[in-house]
C-alpha cells in the first residue's frame, strides 16, 4: 500500500440553481367610495434554494455558505446545501406593483480550502389592480 500526497487540486463549481420568481395579488378595498384604496400587503414567502448542483473535480468533500449579497430577505441556514430565504410581503399600492429583488451568492469550498462562487437572483411581485381609468 502507497499513500501519496495529492499534489494539486481543482476548485469546486458552485450551483446556487436558476434564478426564479414569485408573483402574489394583493387584495385592496375602496375607501370613501371609490376615491382612494387600502391594500394588504402581500403575504410572506420562501424560496428554496439548492447547492446539489455543485461539483468538484477531485471529488472533495464541499461545505457550502450563502450570503444574501444585494436586497432584503432572510437565510434559515446559511451553511445548509438546502437552505430557505423568506421575504417579507412588501407593501402593495394601488394600481401599480412592487417587485423587490434579492441576489444570493453560494460559496462552495472544498476540504483544501479551493472555493468557487455563484449568483442566484430571486423577485418577488406583489400585484394590485390596475387603477380605474374612469371610462
Amino acid at each position: 500500500l502507497t499513500i501519496a500526497e495529492r499534489t494539486d487540486n481543482s476548485a469546486p463549481e458552485a450551483n446556487a440553481g436558476s434564478d426564479e420568481s414569485y408573483e402574489e395579488a394583493s387584495l385592496c378595498q375602496a375607501i370613501n367610495y371609490g376615491e382612494s384604496y387600502s391594500c394588504a400587503a402581500c403575504e410572506d414567502y420562501d424560496f428554496s434554494l439548492s447547492a446539489t448542483g455543485s461539483t468538484d473535480a477531485d471529488g472533495d468533500w464541499m461545505t457550502y455558505a450563502w450570503s444574501v449579497t444585494s436586497g432584503s430577505a432572510t437565510l434559515d441556514d446559511s451553511t445548509s446545501d438546502s437552505p430557505t430565504l423568506t421575504f417579507t410581503g412588501p407593501s402593495a399600492t394601488y394600481g401599480s406593483d412592487t417587485v423587490e429583488t434579492v441576489e444570493v451568492e453560494l460559496t462552495a469550498t472544498d476540504c483544501y480550502g479551493d472555493s468557487g462562487t455563484e449568483t442566484v437572483t430571486l423577485t418577488f411581485t406583489c400585484t394590485t389592480p390596475e387603477a380605474d381609468s374612469g371610462t
